[in-house]
């Protein structure tokens, strides 16, 4: 039990460390974030708040899988989805710099890599790992792409995919203890590293976390179904993710049909904030509604 304290305090520390370095230098050369302009007009003063958060994460995740010598299969299957992920993210994040546009990737270019990385790994998954059924493999390529936009998308408010996120990896630390120890610690190991970029990501936060963090994750909470080889945890355990993109899905349609529009502004917690509602009000809501169905699932 101690050298697990030990390790989890050090891997924060080093974790704060990583995202304080990343901070200073990201400051330093004048790198920031760059604001959607179809967001409140609250979120123009961001425009100053460096980005790249994620690169701090993966990091301290990466450190954390040599700490805690998590070098099972499984695991290493699951560290590599999250790795080709962050590395989408991360070209998507540099080609938005040097654009100086929030825009990187097209939809479409950013959509064909995430597929391409996802059947990739699924194909891996089959023959390394456990055989796959063309049905199954559809919807594990479905879920892994789909939680990646999820999170990418709900990642609109200080701190909201951050504490969402230690919620998911609660969720899923929780199925995992009686399976896969080595996972378990995996969900450990994020979780602190989530909460070491937490510090600075607080509203009103110093560092965003970009699409090289974001991205990633959700890959990550995608690929632990693989693993569990049940899609229905991450519908529960990142249901407002769900909640996060039906809103978009539905405020397209109806304008495009209807040329209404169903919200005031989407993703959902835009919505929230034009009612008047504060960041942390957000946060707090969101979190609620997350914990409740991750409870009702694991209970």
């Amino acid at each position: 039990m101690l050298s697990f304290t030990i390790k989890a305090v050090l891997l924060f520390v080093i974790g704060c460390g990583f995202q304080l370095i990343i901070l200073k230098y990201l400051r330093r050369e004048s790198i920031f974030q760059s604001i959607y302009s179809l967001t409140p007009d609250s979120h123009k003063s961001k425009s100053s708040t460096p980005s790249f958060g994620g690169v701090g994460l993966f990091l301290t995740i990466s450190f954390g899988v040599v700490v805690f010598q998590l070098y099972s299969m499984a695991v290493l299957w699951v560290y590599s989805v999250f790795t080709l992920f962050f590395v989408i993210g991360l070209l998507d994040d540099v080609l938005s710099m040097m654009k100086k546009d929030n825009k990187g990737f097209s939809v479409r270019q950013k959509f064909t890599f995430q597929l391409m990385g996802a059947s990739f790994f699924l194909v891996a998954f089959h023959i390394i790992i456990s055989p796959l059924s063309l049905s199954l493999f559809f919807v594990f390529m479905f879920l892994i792409v789909g939680s990646s936009n999820a999170t990418n998308l709900t990642d609109g408010v200080d701190g909201l995919l951050s504490c969402l996120s230690v919620i998911t990896l609660g969720g899923f630390a929780f199925l995992f203890y009686d399976v896969n120890l080595q996972l378990f610690f995996l969900c450990v190991v994020v979780g602190l590293a989530l909460i070491s970029f937490l510090i600075f990501n607080f509203f009103p936060a110093k560092l965003f976390m970009g699409d090289t963090g974001s991205l990633a994750l959700g890959a990550l909470f995608g690929a632990f179904t693989v693993i569990l080889n049940n899609p229905w945890p991450l519908l529960a355990f990142g249901g407002v993710f769900v909640v996060e993109t039906l809103s978009v899905i539905i405020q397209v349609i109806s304008f495009k049909c209807t040329g209404k529009r169903v919200f005031l502004m989407s993703p959902l917690h835009h919505h929230f904030e034009l009612l008047g509602f504060s960041e942390r009000q957000i946060v707090a809501l969101f979190c609620a509604v997350s914990l409740i169905f991750t409870g009702v699932y694991v209970l």
